[in-house]
């Protein structure tokens, strides 16, 4: 049985101003990378709970382009439940990327986490 979401537009809209206004540049990228800084979904500000039992953490971030000339800048989401061994169903994880703004979902890289007690789905897309 899926576990409902309440979306709170407002909390989401905040969420992504803050992490707009405060974007990740890759040199902060590598400090997390080497332990150095504290990882996006551990800092304040980037992180929200909603209900029932999600947490989402959303950041735009600077990546290298793989043939290495230059950067581009990326939207960032990690989505998980608070119920060991689940994930957020698709259609949650759809309609908090579309509240952030990321393309459409068969445009972004999507991964899931199941080597922890609380996994969680990560979207990564472009920001323009």
């Amino acid at each position: 049985m899926a576990v409902p979401l309440v979306i709170d537009n407002a909390k989401i809209a905040s969420l992504k101003q803050f992490a707009e206004d405060n974007p990740i540049f890759m040199n902060e990228l590598i400090e997390i990378s080497e332990g150095r800084k504290p990882p996006v979904g551990d800092r304040e500000g980037y992180g929200l709970d909603l209900p029932v039992n999600f947490r989402v953490v959303f950041s735009v971030e600077e990546h290298p382009q793989k043939d290495g000339g230059g950067t581009m800048w990326f939207k960032h989401m990690s989505m998980s439940l608070a119920v060991p061994g689940r994930v957020p169903s698709v259609p949650a994880v759809h309609l908090v990327c579309e509240e952030l703004g990321f393309p459409p979902l068969e445009e972004c890289h999507i991964d899931i986490e199941n080597n922890c007690e609380y996994p969680y789905v990560e979207v990564i897309g472009k920001h323009e």
